[in-house]
């Protein structure tokens, strides 16, 4: 299937984002997309930890194992720091890897154009269709 002119926008948007993301922490040298595919392994592997958790095939030891080792593998993506406000969702529904928002919008991590869900959290590694 071939991406709408407002899929490509939006993907190029999200990237842009990453970058500025990533400059903010020290970090530069990567692109928006290279950042996004990092980042969408650990979201994937992150998440369906989670639906296992969730269906029992996981222990919660194993739940609290993969959420650190997504956390680890973030901040070596930024250079050693966690973007602000990050958090490993644990519902296996929605995204896992987020920039959780305040309840006024005003917190760092909304000055971040990033791919955003309905509570306003910035989400990292969205698939975007």
């Amino acid at each position: 299937m071939k991406a709408t002119e407002q899929t490509i926008r939006e993907r190029k948007n999200h990237h842009a984002a990453l970058v500025a993301l990533a400059e903010s922490l020290g970090r530069t040298g990567k692109t928006g997309l290279q950042l996004w595919r990092q980042l969408r392994r650990i979201e994937n592997a992150a998440r369906r930890a989670m639906e296992d958790y969730c269906n029992g095939t996981l222990s919660e030891a194993g739940a609290d194992k993969a959420c650190d080792q997504a956390e680890s593998a973030v901040k070596r993506i930024f250079g050693g720091t966690l973007p602000p406000r990050f958090h490993v969702n644990r519902d296996p529904r929605g995204y896992a890897l987020k920039l959780l928002s305040n309840d006024n919008g005003s917190e760092a991590a909304t000055r971040f154009a990033l791919h955003s869900d309905w509570g306003r959290n910035q989400i990292l590694a969205p698939e975007i269709d």
